[in-house]
Parts: structure tokens; C-alpha cells; sequence
């Protein structure tokens, strides 16, 4: 009977030390608590990424009313030569030599015909007029070359100063008007792109016309002396 309580006291604590057991053990698990540390890391780069793009739009927003200081670019762009070095396609007319008419470009082709010329013209011969008409269209061809080519260099020397001021815009306001001007000064040279394709083809049809001029010439003093010597020795 002893032996038998002894028993059932060993299968009581027995089951008592089976039933705590797991309930002191504390299990850990590392993976787990990484995993916690990244998303945590995570999060908070996202939370700084935001702050720095909502405090970039402030600085963008605040630099939009600054001054973009590009003024004196603009009023260079604005007044260059270059706006008024393309004439107007009637100074090539095959009925007229006058260097009269040339606007700014006048003075430098009288200057340049001047100074080409090896002789004076008689008014009364037919021939020497043509020569006369001419000396002066290539000196209206050489004025208006020079000019364009000063042109071309002073623009050129305006759009680097643009890029410069571009490269150094202090602001987004400099930036978005220096873009505006830049985006104009294209407009304006495609414009002037028609401009020169309209003075080509009027040159080339005044050399076309002058070509027929001196053809339709030569057809006529042929046919005369014809006549002069149908004239002469037919009875």
C-alpha cells in the first residue's frame, strides 16, 4: 500500500514538471527581429525621401517669384543687326543695277563697286550699261554676304552668352525664362531659314532672266545681220 502511494506521488510531480516545462522556456527568433529592423529602415527613408521633396517644391516655389536676371541677354537678342541683315527679295530684280535701294546695305556696296572699278561706263552704249549693271549686282552680292556673315557671328556670340547664363541660372525662374528665349530664338531663326531660301530663289531667277536676257540678245543681233546681209548681196 506504501509502495503503491509512493507511485502515485512520483506520477503527480511527474506530470506537474511534464506540464511547466515548456511554459519557462522563452524562444527567440532573429530572423523575425531583422526582418522588423528593415522595415522599420525602410520606412523611415521613405518619411526622409518625402521631406526632401516637399521641401525641394518650397525652394522651387519660393525661386519662381526671384528676378531671373536675364535682361541684359534678352535686350541683346532683342537688338542685334542680324534682325534687320535679311533684305527684301526685290533687290534682286534683273531689270535694275541701282544700289540706291539696298537699305543698310548701301553704303558698303557702293563702297565695294568703287573700289572694283576699272572703268566708266559710257550711259549711251547698251553694252558698257550691262557691264555698269553687273560690277554693281556683285557689289550688292558681296555687301549683303558680309553683312550676313557679322550677323551670324554676333548671334552666335549672344546664344553662347544664353548658354553660359544657362549653365549658371541661379534660379528655376532663370531657367524657365532663359527655356523661353531659347525656345523664340528658334522660332524666329526657322523664320529666317524661309527668309534666306526666298533670297536664294529670287537671285537665282534674276540670273535665270539676265541669261535670257543676253540669249534673247544674241538671237536678235544674229537675226539682224541676217537681214543686213540678205539686204546686201541678194538681189
Amino acid at each position: 500500500m506504501r509502495k503503491l502511494r509512493l507511485s502515485a506521488g512520483a506520477l503527480v510531480i511527474a506530470g506537474l514538471g511534464a506540464a511547466t516545462a515548456p511554459a519557462a522556456m522563452i524562444v527567440h527568433d532573429p530572423t523575425s527581429y531583422v526582418q522588423l529592423v528593415q522595415q522599420a529602415q525602410t520606412a523611415l527613408d521613405q518619411l526622409e525621401s518625402l521631406r526632401n521633396q516637399a521641401e525641394h517644391g518650397r525652394r522651387l516655389v519660393e525661386t519662381l517669384d526671384e528676378a531671373s536676371g536675364i535682361e541684359d541677354i534678352a535686350a541683346l537678342l532683342e537688338a542685334g543687326p542680324w534682325r534687320s541683315a535679311l533684305p527684301d527679295a526685290a533687290i534682286f530684280d534683273p531689270s535694275e543695277a541701282a544700289l540706291d535701294d539696298l537699305g543698310a546695305l548701301t553704303a558698303r556696296a557702293r563702297q565695294l563697286r568703287d573700289e572694283q572699278r576699272l572703268f566708266e561706263a559710257d550711259p549711251k552704249s547698251g553694252h558698257d550699261q550691262r557691264l555698269e549693271a553687273a560690277g554693281a549686282r556683285a557689289a550688292r552680292d558681296m555687301a549683303l554676304a558680309e553683312s550676313l556673315s557679322a550677323a551670324l557671328a554676333q548671334r552666335n556670340a549672344a546664344l553662347a552668352s544664353m548658354d553660359d547664363a544657362l549653365a549658371s541660372a541661379p534660379s528655376a525662374r532663370a531657367v524657365l525664362d532663359i527655356q523661353a528665349q531659347t525656345a523664340l530664338e528658334q522660332t524666329r531663326l526657322a523664320n529666317e531659314q524661309l527668309q534666306l531660301q526666298a533670297l536664294q530663289l529670287a537671285q537665282a531667277a534674276e540670273a535665270r532672266a539676265i541669261a535670257q536676257a543676253q540669249d534673247e540678245r544674241a538671237a536678235l543681233a544674229r537675226r539682224q545681220r541676217m537681214a543686213a546681209y540678205a539686204a546686201t548681196f541678194q538681189p
